[in-house]
C-alpha cells in the first residue's frame, strides 16, 4: 500500500484497524486496546500463548473480506503491474522521481561495499488484465500478451494469477527490453526469474544473448557478467514442452543459467512440511533417529523392523532405503547436480548424475543450491517438524547447521534465505506472502526471534493449525540471544571455510568430474556418513590452491560419532583382496562408534560388502586397498579456532578420521614445497 493514509502498519494504534476495518468482530477489541500499538498487543497476546489465534482476528476474522493484510505495507512484490517501475512504498515519496533516485542511490551504496543487488522478476503473470483498472497489458492490444486456453479460450492461471504468453514476440521483447533497462539504469547485477519454467528456453537465451552486448565502455554494465537464474519447475499448461520448449530444469543445461537444485534440498530436509509432513531427511533423522510419527515400528524388535539391534534407536529397512536414497541426492547436488558426474550410488552401480532424474545440470554455475528460500516453511521452522519431539535445542542448532554445511560446501551456487543464519523462523508460516511484518520481521538485534508468535494466517495453514500448534508451543524449542548468536558465528566460519580455497568453487564440469570424489558408498555404507574429497594433487593437473594439495569433507548426520577409515593405518584389521573398491564402495570404510546397526543379515556399519563391521572397542577396520594420498589431513584451521567445541574434536589419527554428532568437519592437506599427492575421482 502506498498511501500512509490507508495503510494500517504495526506501531499504529490498535483501533486504528477498526478505522480501516469496520467489523463486528473487531469492536470490542479496538475498545479495548484503544491507542496500545498493534505490535504490543500482538506480543502479549504471543507471550501469554505462543500458538494463539487471536492475532489472526484482524486477518482472517469471519465475515472479514478484505484483512488486515489488505491495508499494511507489506507484500512480497508478486503483483506486477508495471514491470518497469520500482515500488513505491519504499520510497520517501511514491509520487514523481523520488523512487527512482532512491533506488539507484541504494544499488550504488551496496555496491561500495562489496555487495551484489538480485532482483527478483516476475515476468509469468500479471496483477489483473481485460476491464480491471489494474489492467495494463490488455489496454496495449488486447487479448495478446496473456495466455488463454486453446479450447475454452479461458485465461490461463496456472501461475498464480493472469498467465503471461512469452512464446508471444512482443511478450518477449517487453521481458528482454525490461531486463536491459534494469541493467543499464539501475546497475542490477543479476536476475532470478519467478516460475522461469512457465517461459520458453529461447526466450532466457536471446536475453542473455542481449545481456552479453552490454558493455562497461559502451554500458558501464559487464553483460556476460551478469548472472540469471530461476525456478525451472515444471506443471501448468505449458507442462512437458507442450506449448514450446520450457525453460525447466532438465532444459536448460549447457544455458549457463541457473535452476533452483530441489534434489539437495530434497535429501536434506525430507520435503516440506506441509506438503510431505514429518517425513524425515538426510539432516535431520531419517533412520538414524527417527522422529514419533515415523512408524510404531521405528526402533522397535518386531516383525516389521528388520533391525536385529534391540537397544537401537534407529528406523526399519524402510527407513534405511530412503536415508540411502537422499545420501544419492545430496552426492549428485553437492557435484554441481551434473547430469555427467558419475558415482557409485547405494546400490553399488557406476552411474551418471542424471540417473533416477536426480542431475540435470551440464556446468556447476547451473546449479542453485539451497535448502530454503521465501516459500513455504523456513529451514528452522520445517526442520522442528522432523526432529523428535523431546531433542533438546543444542542438538536443533546442529542439525541447523549441518543442513546449511551441505550447501556451503557444495560445488554450484550457494543460496541461503535471510535470516537462515541466526535461525529465521516464521512460526511455521508456509506463505508468508501477504502475512505482514509480523511474521516476516528478522531481527537483527537478536532481541527478538518469530518461533511462538502465534498461529500463522489461516489461508494457507489453517488445516494445519492443530499439528502447528503442537510444535509451537513445544517446551523443548525455545530460542534465545545466545542461540542465535552462536548459529551466526557457525555460519560465519562455514563461509570462511568455503571461501578459504577455490576447490570449492571449481568452474567447470571437467574440474568436477576429475577432483571430486565420493566416499563410503554402495549398500554397504555406513548409514548417515558422506565423504567427500576435493583433489588438488598431482593427478588433478595444474594446481589451483598454492596452500592445499587436498579437501576431505566429512558429513555426520547421525547422533552418535562416527569414523571413517581410509585404510591406510597401520592397525591391524581385515584387508579387503578382492580388489572390489570403486565398484561397491569407492574407497574408505566406516563406522559407528558405539554398538554395531545391523539390518537383516549384513552389517551397515561396514563401507564394502566384503569386509568386517568397525565397533567401538576394536582395532579392526573395514578393508580396503586404502585412498591413495589421504595423509597429514588436520582439521581446517578455522574449524579449529571457531565458536563450536564440538567440531573441533574431529581428529585425523592413524589413517582414521573421527566425526562428531551431527557435524560437518572439514579437514584439509596442507601443500608441501611442490604439489603432493591427493586422490582424485576414480570415474571421471
Amino acid at each position: 500500500n502506498e498511501n500512509p493514509e490507508n495503510r494500517v502498519d504495526l506501531d499504529d494504534p490498535y483501533e486504528r484497524i477498526c478505522e480501516l476495518i469496520d467489523h463486528e468482530a473487531l469492536r470490542e477489541d479496538c475498545k479495548t486496546y484503544g491507542s496500545t500499538p498493534i505490535r504490543e498487543v500482538f506480543e502479549r497476546l504471543a507471550a501469554d500463548d505462543p500458538a494463539t489465534s487471536e492475532i489472526q482476528k484482524p486477518y482472517y476474522a469471519p465475515g472479514i473480506s478484505k484483512g488486515m493484510a489488505a491495508f499494511d505495507g507489506f507484500n512480497w512484490g508478486y503483483d506486477p503491474f508495471h514491470f518497469n517501475a520500482p515500488e513505491g512504498s519504499y520510497s520517501t515519496n511514491p509520487d514523481g522521481v523520488t523512487r527512482i533516485i532512491e533506488l539507484r542511490e541504494m544499488v550504488k551504496a551496496l555496491d561500495e561495499v562489496g555487495l551484489k543487488v538480485v532482483v527478483d522478476v516476475v515476468y509469468n503473470h500479471t496483477y489483473a488484465s481485460g476491464l480491471s483498472p489494474f489492467s495494463v497489458l490488455d489496454k496495449v492490444v488486447p487479448g495478446y500478451y496473456h495466455r488463454y486456453d486453446p479450447d475454452s479460450g479461458a485465461l490461463e492461471t496456472s501461475t498464480c494469477c493472469d498467465n503471461t504468453a512469452a512464446e508471444n514476440a512482443m511478450m518477449e521483447k517487453l521481458i528482454i527490453d525490461s531486463v536491459i533497462l534494469w541493467a543499464k539504469y539501475y546497475k542490477i547485477d543479476s536476475f532470478r526469474f519467478d516460475l522461469m519454467g512457465h517461459h520458453p528456453r529461447y526466450v532466457m537465451e536471446n536475453l542473455l544473448d542481449a545481456l552479453a552486448g552490454l558493455t562497461l565502455d559502451k554500458d558501464g554494465v559487464d553483460g556476460p557478467n551478469l548472472y540469471i537464474y530461476g525456478e525451472g519447475w515444471n506443471f501448468g499448461e505449458v507442462a512437458d514442452n507442450r506449448i514450446f520448449k520450457q525453460a525447466t530444469q532438465f532444459n536448460m543445461g549447457g544455458t549457463g543459467i541457473g535452476n533452483f537444485n530441489d534434489r539437495l534440498r530434497d535429501g536434506v530436509r525430507g520435503g516440506n512440511f506441509t506438503g510431505n509432513g514429518r517425513f524425515q531427511g538426510f539432516a535431520n533423522g531419517q533412520y538414524l533417529f527417527p522422529n514419533e510419527d515415523a512408524g510404531g515400528d521405528a526402533g522397535s524388535d518386531n516383525g516389521n523392523n528388520t533391525s536385529n539391534d534391540t537397544g537401537s534407536n534407529t528406523g526399519n529397512s524402510q527407513h534405511l532405503a530412503h536415508l540411502l536414497e537422499q545420501a544419492d541426492r545430496i552426492r549428485v547436488g553437492m557435484a554441481g547436480n551434473l547430469s555427467t558426474y558419475r558415482y557409485i550410488n547405494r546400490h553399488g552401480e557406476l552411474v551418471d548424475g542424471g540417473n533416477e532424474m536426480i542431475g540435470y545440470t551440464l556446468l556447476p554455475q547451473e546449479s542453485v543450491n539451497y535448502i530454503d528460500k521465501h516459500d513455504n516453511e523456513t529451514l528452522w521452522d520445517n526442520t522442528q517438524t522432523k526432529l523428535p519431539l523431546d531433542m533438546d535445542m543444542d542438538a536443533r542448532i546442529r542439525v541447523h547447521m549441518l543442513s546449511n554445511a551441505f550447501v556451503t560446501y557444495g560445488q554450484g551456487v550457494p543460496f541461503y534465505q535471510m535470516g537462515s543464519d541466526i535461525l529465521r523462523s516464521k512460526s511455521l508460516d508456509r506463505n508468508s506472502y501477504n502475512s505482514g511484518d509480523w511474521f516476516n520481521a528478522v531481527d537483527f538485534t537478536l532481541e527478538t526471534h518469530n518461533w511462538g508468535i502465534g498461529l500463522p494466517p489461516g489461508w494457507d495453514n489453517l488445516d494445519r493449525w492443530d499439528e502447528i500448534r503442537g510444535f509451537l508451543t513445544n517446551p523443548n524449542i525455545s530460542v534465545n540471544r545466545n542461540h542465535m548468536e552462536l548459529a551466526h558465528r557457525l555460519f560465519l566460519e562455514q563461509l570462511q571455510v568455503r571461501y578459504s580455497s577455490p576447490l570449492f568453487r571449481l568452474a567447470t564440469a571437467d574440474e568436477i568430474h576429475k577432483r571430486v570424489a565420493f566416499h563410503n558408498t554402495g549398500p554397504g555404507q555406513a548409514p548417515g556418513l558422506i565423504v567427500m574429497s576435493i583433489s588438488d594433487g598431482a593427478c588433478a593437473g595444474e594446481p589451483l590452491d598454492d596452500e592445499l594439495d587436498g579437501i576431505l569433507v566429512i558429513f555426520n548426520a547421525s547422533d552418535e560419532p562416527q569414523r571413517f577409515d581410509t585404510g591406510t593405518s597401520n592397525s591391524s584389521g581385515n584387508a579387503d583382496t578382492s580388489g572390489n573398491v570403486g565398484t561397491t564402495d569407492n574407497a574408505g570404510a566406516a563406522s559407528i562408534t558405539g554398538t554395531a546397526r545391523t539390518t537383516g543379515t549384513s552389517t551397515t556399519g561396514t563401507a564394502s560388502t566384503t569386509s568386517t563391521a568397525v565397533t567401538e572397542g576394536t582395532t579392526g577396520k573395514t578393508g580396503t586397498t586404502g585412498i591413495f594420498g589421504i595423509t597429514g589431513m588436520q582439521l581446517h584451521p578455522v574449524l579449529q579456532a571457531g565458536a563450536d567445541p564440538v567440531i573441533r574434536t574431529a581428529a585425523f589419527v592413524d589413517g582414521v578420521f573421527t566425526v562428531p554428532a551431527l557435524s560437518a568437519a572439514v579437514f584439509v592437506k596442507p601443500a608441501g614445497g611442490s604439489q603432493g599427492e591427493f586422490p582424485c575421482n576414480p570415474h571421471p
